[in-house]
């Protein structure tokens, strides 16, 4: 019985016109399910926004369960629930929505929140979403109440600072790359709030000074730095540099692995040139 339905599915899944499709996610084809995507989950994402303000699709962070600064966006990952209930830390009222957009300023200034192991990290949050379904095709009688809870860990140090040993892609050496930030140069002619950010031991430039005319500009976070690309005809550096993307990868076996690449113009005016750095934190 095995052979012959697996000589069926076999049948059916031919790579040749006349063969019918056999893509559960197509609903022309006879093996279509309704339900692929639609399983019940109770599970959520975290990341770090701007309460009250409307941040573009591309200038949003990363999605990541550690927060540099106070604002959280949370998102339930079911689409068409009945209901969300959310537990933050040990409010007295729960809350609810798909999407919250919550601010946490009171928590990082009570000096208790400080992680007492490690002050660069305050006291993780516990975080619960109930998630309530009605009984129908994609949900199981098991499925109507759903609930999980993930730790919310909020941070005053950025992952996208420090000494990174690596490889530039197209070169046959190692590179010690160094990366820090200012908060701003208010020494600006056109006293424009400036912020900055330095990497040393780049090609092209012993020391790249990047630089936009405002914080909203750019994306910074935990885990990432990304650069508008020419915010208000601004070029993003003095280096002819026009994109820029850092982001860490955290292992818990591992040291921080670094991906940064940017996109700059060569002294010849000759195209857009991309530079790759790849490499692991070394302090």
């Amino acid at each position: 019985m095995l052979v012959v339905l697996a000589g069926m599915v076999l049948v059916g899944c031919r790579n040749d016109d006349d063969a019918p499709c056999c893509d559960p996610t197509n609903p022309e084809c006879p093996n279509y399910d309704p339900c692929w995507d639609k399983y019940p989950t109770a599970d959520f994402k975290m990341r770090q926004t701007s309460v009250g303000f409307v941040i573009p699709d591309h200038l949003q962070a990363e999605w990541c369960d550690t927060i540099l600064g106070s604002g959280v966006e949370f998102l339930a990952d079911m689409e068409g629930a009945l209901s969300y209930t959310w537990q933050i830390g040990s409010e007295a009222q729960t809350r609810s929505g798909r999407n919250l957009k919550l601010s946490f300023q009171s928590y990082i200034a009570s000096p208790t929140s400080l992680n007492p192991d490690n002050p660069d990290y305050y006291n993780p949050l516990p975080i619960t979403l109930t998630v309530r379904n009605a009984p129908g095709a994609c949900v199981n009688e098991s499925d109507t109440v759903l609930t999980i809870t993930r730790l919310l860990v909020l941070t005053s140090r950025s992952l996208t600072r420090g000494t990174f040993r690596g490889r530039v892609e197209g070169e046959n050496f190692d590179r010690d790359v160094i990366l820090w930030q200012e908060a701003g140069d208010l020494s600006h002619p056109n006293f424009i709030y400036w912020y900055v950010s330095h990497h040393i031991g780049l090609p092209f430039k012993d020391t790249l000074k990047m630089f936009v005319p405002s914080p909203l500009s750019m994306v910074t976070s935990y885990k990432q730095i990304r650069w508008d690309e020419d915010w208000h005809n601004y070029s993003t550096s003095r280096d002819g540099v026009r994109k820029w993307n850092q982001q860490i990868t955290t292992s818990a076996n591992g040291p921080d692995r670094i991906d940064l690449f940017f996109e700059r113009i060569p002294e010849d005016n000759s195209g857009l040139q991309t530079v790759k750095f790849s490499g692991y934190r070394i302090e």
